[in-house]
């Protein structure tokens, strides 16, 4: 579930339309990402300029490795 809660972060850059995307509320996504946080030991997400979210340069390495696990 957090290789699939991971893709829709890294593809929304959103915590709220990722979990839509998976059909999960706002709180259970921020809840995924913050177990994705403490396990990849990387904000995974930021808020950049305007308060817009912004992937890590982690997050953006991980970008096609998580589509090949997701797709597997």
């Amino acid at each position: 579930n957090l290789i699939l809660a991971l893709d829709a972060l890294i593809t929304e850059q959103n915590v709220t339309k990722a979990g839509e995307s998976l059909d999960l509320g706002q709180s259970a996504m921020s809840h995924s990402l913050n177990q994705l946080r403490a396990i990849l030991n990387d904000q995974i997400l930021v808020r950049g300029q305007s308060s817009r979210m912004t992937l890590t340069p982690y997050a953006k390495a991980l970008l096609t490795k998580v589509k090949q696990l997701k797709n597997e």
